[in-house]
């Protein structure tokens, strides 16, 4: 084979790669307005975006650029003129939800998660997920006696609250602000003079579960009591509709200073496994994309948010807890 015939080759496979390359682009940008985005925040008091992140599809635009589209293509798809893309962007980088790079280009400043980003992320969780539950089995028998210590524990047995005790307590709601804080050890992100960290994730619209079936916890309250929901079917559910449930458990100051101390003493076990795992995190976070656009600290917290659900999800699986069928627990308190 000559040089001549061999340069042809390589030429040919390069614009193969081009086109292949292209095509994927397009096949992204026609699909980009069929799929459903969900946000989330990570929050206290008002610290919270200043301006609608939901309008005029800003949302769509941060997630097109963390899908290689670039601002450009996105504008004619989005039927956005150039005054439109450039206040838009504007906007965004203001609001400190995009941000440029050294070569001009732009690059969200907030986690986008799309359904393929998602599956990576659970399954670099994996382990992990597996050492946590292997340590609440560790630790179940701890958690056991501390829960006859609870005002409802005649009433209600230990596997109906076990899920709720497991990864509402011990991994998530009562625990969260400890692994920022312990392990984290840093602010959240700074957008135009607010701390908060905020997400917009893909969802499966093939799933009956909330975004990548995470758990989490909701609670509304009025004057004289407050409902709570934990779990990763709440959507649609009225909770001023449980305020006078008494077949759910109710919540007294004695019963929290309880859940406090159970998720205090499981936080050093966590820490444990996280310090030696965290150059692994490292090495996730610096090989991803996510490297260019958002802190580790934000990655991290959002990244937990997979590892909690997994860990939990595994606990089922090994019968260590039971998982209501609803996949929600109801609950109660002041």
């Amino acid at each position: 084979m000559n040089r001549n015939t061999i340069k042809i080759i390589i030429l040919v496979i390069i614009l193969l790669i081009i086109f292949s390359m292209v095509a994927r682009a397009q096949q992204k940008i026609d699909s980009l307005f069929s799929i459903k985005l969900e946000h989330h925040l990570i929050s206290k008091g008002d610290h919270r975006p200043n301006f609608n992140p939901y309008r005029d599809s800003v949302d769509y635009f941060l997630y097109a650029l963390h899908n290689g589209i670039s601002e450009k293509i996105f504008a004619e798809k989005a039927d956005w003129d150039q005054e439109k893309l450039r206040s838009k962007t504007d906007l965004l980088i203001n609001a400190g939800f995009l941000k440029r790079s050294n070569r001009g280009l732009l690059i969200p400043n907030v986690m986008i998660v799309t359904q393929k980003d998602g599956k990576s992320i659970y399954k670099e969780s994996e382990k992990v997920a597996s050492e946590i539950a292997d340590s609440i089995a560790v630790y179940l028998p701890k958690i056991k006696s501390a829960y006859t210590g609870i005002s409802f524990s005649e009433k209600f047995r230990f596997d109906q609250v076990s899920f709720f005790l497991m990864s509402n307590v011990l991994l998530d709601n009562w625990q969260i602000n400890n692994i920022e804080s312990q392990f984290v050890k840093d602010l959240r992100t700074l957008r135009h003079g607010k701390n908060y960290y905020y997400q917009i994730a893909e969802l499966d619209e093939n799933s009956d579960k909330e975004v990548f079936g995470i758990y989490g916890n909701q609670v509304q309250c009025n004057d004289t009591i407050c409902a709570a929901v934990y779990g990763n079917k709440r959507v649609g559910i009225q909770l001023k509709d449980y305020y006078a449930d008494t077949s759910v458990p109710y919540l007294l100051p004695k019963d929290e200073d309880i859940l406090k101390q159970m998720a205090l003493g499981f936080l050093p076990a966590l820490l444990s496994i996280f310090e030696r795992s965290r150059p692994f995190f490292l090495k996730i976070y610096k090989e991803s994309t996510y490297n260019k656009e958002i802190s580790f600290g934000e990655y991290f917290m959002w990244w937990y948010h997979f590892i909690y659900t997994r860990a939990t999800d595994l606990c089922g699986e090994r019968k260590l807890i039971y998982i209501p069928q609803s996949g929600n627990f109801f609950y109660r308190g002041k």
